[in-house]
């Protein structure tokens, strides 16, 4: 879910030179313009006369009202915010999910919102724009934040799961496991190897660069006393001997991301296996064979991402080639 915010105020409309009055007959002009554009934007889901305002009680109010609420406010600084939400899914009834959204809201800011909403069906992805006055039904000065934006998107989430419950798994599947994002990570794993690779070549060549220097530099006389005091030998062998027993300890990461990738994606075309084996809708049945062919397909390039990855030497080669350039 998306949500966006703006304000119009009447701070925003006082340049040099212009008195209050102006401003604020500029920014109330401004929120009554944003008013009807949003009843009467042209689109195939506009009816004649514009479309119908809703708000927490009602479901029809014209925008005749909506416009004397605004005039009736009185204020200095913001007059209208503007919100857009905009749900990941087309929810069957956009005006439950906008009332359990500005609910949620009322509840978390402890304020009570005077706002009004319609929604948009002209375009391919259905939203609700929602204009909240400026100050709350109590005249206390309204303002969002941060916090505000997490706990509508919380709400939204939360009335999508639970009405849409499998179209909101398709989205996350699509968006997780489409073509494109599949070879962003496919992409940053490579990467991920190769920078690995390079520190560890670039690590090899620094030690063999340190042991050419160990045998070219001068030693100081009283390092070679302190070498040759039997307390300093007992001291290196214990340090030597517990650098030994550390270097045994293996602390990397095994876990094998495309391994693991490809076992989830394999254990949800099992289940959406067992779905389709039964009866069930035709409208669900075609949804989950749908899913059941980008399942497949993403498979497929896991699959040969790891055949890819066989082919490349693996890391006791390398090394071993090193070790033999090394030698020479």
């Amino acid at each position: 879910m998306i949500v966006r915010h703006s304000y119009i105020s009447v701070n925003s409309k006082r340049f040099r030179g212009i008195s209050l009055g102006i401003a604020k007959q500029a920014a109330f002009g401004t929120a009554l313009a944003h008013i009807k554009y949003i009843q009467h934007r042209p689109g195939p889901d506009r009816e004649e006369g514009g479309r119908d305002f809703f708000n927490q009680e009602s479901d029809q109010i014209d925008g005749k009202e909506v416009r004397e609420a605004l005039r009736a406010l009185k204020t200095r600084g913001v007059v209208i915010h503007k919100l857009t939400l905009a749900p990941d899914v087309d929810p069957k009834d956009p005006r439950e999910f906008t009332r359990e959204v500005m609910q949620g809201l009322n509840d978390a800011k402890g304020t009570d919102l005077k706002w009004f909403a319609v929604e948009h069906r002209n375009t391919d992805h259905h939203h609700v724009h929602v204009v909240v006055l400026g100050k709350d039904a109590n005249g206390k000065m309204v303002r969002f934040s941060k916090d505000d934006y997490k706990t509508m998107k919380k709400h939204g989430n939360r009335w999508l799961d639970r009405n849409h419950p499998i179209e909101r798994r398709q989205k996350e599947f699509e968006r997780n496991y489409s073509g494109r994002n599949l070879e962003r990570r496919e992409l940053a794993l490579w990467r991920k190897i190769e920078r690995k690779e390079l520190a560890f070549e670039k690590n090899k060549d620094n030690q063999r660069g340190s042991q050419n220097l160990n045998q070219s530099r001068w030693i100081p006389d009283a390092q070679i006393r302190a070498m040759a005091n039997p307390a300093f030998g007992l001291f290196m062998s214990a340090a030597g001997i517990a650098r030994t027993l550390v270097s045994w300890i293996d602390l990397k990461d095994r876990r094998d991301p495309l391994k693991e990738t490809k076992k989830e994606l394999e254990e949800r075309r099992d289940e959406i296996k067992d779905i389709l084996s039964k009866p069930s809708g035709t409208e669900n049945q075609s949804t989950h064979k749908e899913l059941l062919e980008k399942i497949e397909k993403a498979i497929e390039r896991l699959e040969q991402a790891e055949e890819e990855r066989r082919k490349r030497p693996s890391r006791e080669d390398r090394d071993r080639d090193l070790d033999i350039q090394g030698g020479r």
